[in-house]
């Protein structure tokens, strides 16, 4: 990595690291197979950053009062995860009626997914924070400059998009992601829109 001189990258999965090590371009990442409830910090980092994995910490103020301390003066935490107060958050209700109803809907979802795979990824525990939440425990912990941005602003509306309300089928994918291109990119710089978005980035400083 060009823009680091030293990275510890942490995975819960075995079979990741053993993968990702062998790497030579990776050669000045550290890997450590560990659930991050059990992570510790061995010393200070510059950043911190986690991506589409907090929502799945069942123990989330331990990890950012760790962060607090494994992180220099100055430091900064960056973190991108589901959004909560959104219209994306609660579709459920709308897939379950439209599968009873117009279970043809679904036909791409059923056809990519095997059933196994369905019922494992759909018990997965998970729990997301209100922006506000987040905010109030990171000020706990001692942070500030606080920014709050959406990520990925557009309705869960395709066919093919995993436990999305399945309306576009896939010849229309790309013409339909080109309208929201533009809006992304005017609002993406809103924190208000969070709520119009699949996740949200909080970045903070220490």
């Amino acid at each position: 990595n060009d823009y680091s001189n030293q990275i510890t990258a942490v995975e819960i999965s075995e079979k990741m690291v053993e993968i990702v090590s062998s790497k030579k371009e990776l050669a000045n990442c550290e890997f450590v197979n560990s659930d991050i409830d059990n992570f510790q910090f061995d010393y200070q980092y510059d950043l911190v950053f986690s991506i589409r994995a907090f929502e799945y910490f069942k123990n989330k103020k331990e990890f950012i009062d760790k962060c607090a301390s494994g992180i220099s003066d100055g430091g900064r935490l960056f973190i991108i995860t589901k959004t909560r107060g959104s219209y994306w958050y609660g579709k459920s209700k709308i897939r379950n009626l439209l599968r009873k109803i117009l279970p043809i809907l679904f036909y791409y979802e059923d056809k990519e997914l095997n059933h196994e795979i369905k019922n494992n990824t759909s018990n997965f525990w998970q729990e997301r924070l209100l922006v506000k939440d987040f905010k109030q425990m990171l000020r706990d912990a001692g942070f500030k400059d606080i920014v709050v941005k959406p990520v990925i602003i557009r309705p869960p509306i395709f066919m093919r998009g995993k436990s999305e309300i399945p309306l576009i089928p896939p010849l229309l994918e790309k013409p339909v992601l080109y309208l929201f291109k533009p809006i992304n990119y005017i609002f993406s710089g809103f924190a208000p829109f969070t709520i119009f978005a699949e996740s949200y980035s909080i970045s903070a400083t220490k």
